[in-house]
């Protein structure tokens, strides 16, 4: 059912053109996507939407008119982005301000106001066009002239946007007058978790490019992290001599897999190797029958619970070592080694432990002399470096 007072001719416009309106606004959806992923932004999401019939009637209900055609109305079709961090939205102003041609004049940052009290938490907002050049092509000429508006915004000012619409308030002066302190309080709250994450991100960063520095000065003072494991796994002279010696007894090449390391974290603090000198230590005690484990469990015999293909994961050699500890420590220990990787594989747990074991058995105690020789050679190695 219509509002009452709306315009008959701009409801009529949009019925025609309603078919257009949803090509356009799927068509910058993918067009916005492409280009944030050409730029390296990463984000949480990016939705379109064409405005709903009832709703573009209740907005140009007024007295007098606000509108007299549907071209004046700049959020008709709207595109939001999400992004996971709140200085990456002004990475994805600048691509948007680059790729598109913004109707500067209705576009508006909410984020820059005036006054230190204002009521909620604002985003930034855009109104485009597709740029003169990108309408010379045949797939976006059927869109001169369109308009769009694009909200960009943290997940944290979604979140505090949802939830204001929800309440149904949206200026301060018609919040109770007893509320409006909460609603400021939770608001500042907001903002200040939006910086705190941006901080932690950034001294993360920073840990990242430092901690393989930290591994080779003092390993027994940092702690088994993903970032640690990976500084020590990509590095590490020991673990990069073993990962080649793995590659030419089975033919493989060693990939350096992040996702997978954050798994084998786990799996040390399991092992109780809390610190990058306990795995030192560890490795240099059993490194070379680690890779003779390695070895056979890649052999055929074990398929199909070993991954086959040309590669294996670098740094194989410090989850191995963990396999031979546990399956000789008490009863159980290598099925909870295992499931520490994977929780929810509690049945896949007790098969592959059973792997583990026979492959385990199957080197009946004995040390690959290529692969000792390699461990003393690399070890004499370490000892001059730091000697």
């Amino acid at each position: 059912m219509e509002a009452k007072g709306a315009s008959p001719s701009i409801l009529d416009q949009y019925d025609a053109d309603k078919s257009a309106l949803d090509k356009f606004a799927a068509e910058l959806e993918r067009l916005l996507r492409t280009l944030l992923q050409a730029g390296g932004v990463k984000f949480h999401s990016v939705t379109s939407r064409v405005k709903e019939r009832d709703s573009l009637a209740r907005k140009i209900d007024g007295i007098p008119p606000k509108y007299s055609q549907l071209a004046d109305i700049t959020d008709v079709v709207g595109l939001r982005v999400i992004t996971y961090f709140e200085d990456t939205v002004d990475d994805v102003a600048k691509i948007v301000e680059r790729e598109f041609e913004v109707d500067q004049e209705n576009s508006e940052d909410k984020r820059q106001v005036s006054d230190p009290e204002r009521f909620g938490y604002a985003s930034l907002h855009y109104v485009v066009r597709l740029s003169a050049g990108r309408v010379r092509h045949e797939e976006y000429r059927r869109f001169s002239g369109m308009k769009a508006e694009i909200q960009v915004r943290s997940v944290l000012q979604h979140a505090w946007a949802e939830i204001e619409h929800d309440l149904g308030y949206k200026s301060k002066d018609v919040v109770p007058y007893d509320y409006r302190r909460g609603f400021a309080r939770l608001a500042g709250l907001l903002e200040l978790a939006d910086s705190e994450f941006v901080r932690l991100r950034d001294e993360i960063r920073t840990y990242e490019k430092d901690v393989r520095r930290q591994i080779e000065e003092h390993p027994a003072a940092v702690a088994v992290d993903k970032a640690s494991l990976i500084a020590y796994a990509r590095h590490d002279p020991l673990v990069k001599k073993y990962d080649r010696l793995i590659s030419s007894r089975t033919g493989r090449k060693p990939v350096l897999l992040p996702d997978m390391l954050e798994g084998w974290t786990k799996a040390m603090y399991e092992m109780g190797w809390k610190r990058i000198g306990d795995l030192q230590k560890r490795l240099t005690e059993s490194g070379p029958r680690a890779v003779d484990l390695v070895v056979e469990m890649n052999k055929g015999t074990y398929w199909p619970y070993v991954p086959k293909g040309d590669r294996f994961a670098a740094g194989s050699v410090l989850l191995y070592l963990g396999y031979l500890d546990s399956a000789s420590g008490p009863e159980g220990a290598l099925e909870r080694y295992i499931r520490s990787m994977l929780p929810e594989g509690g049945e896949f747990a007790k098969v592959f432990a059973d792997i583990v074991r026979k492959a385990v058995g199957a080197l009946a105690g004995g040390v690959d002399r290529a692969t000792q020789k390699t461990s003393i050679r690399v070890n004499r190695t370490r000892s001059k470096r730091h000697g």
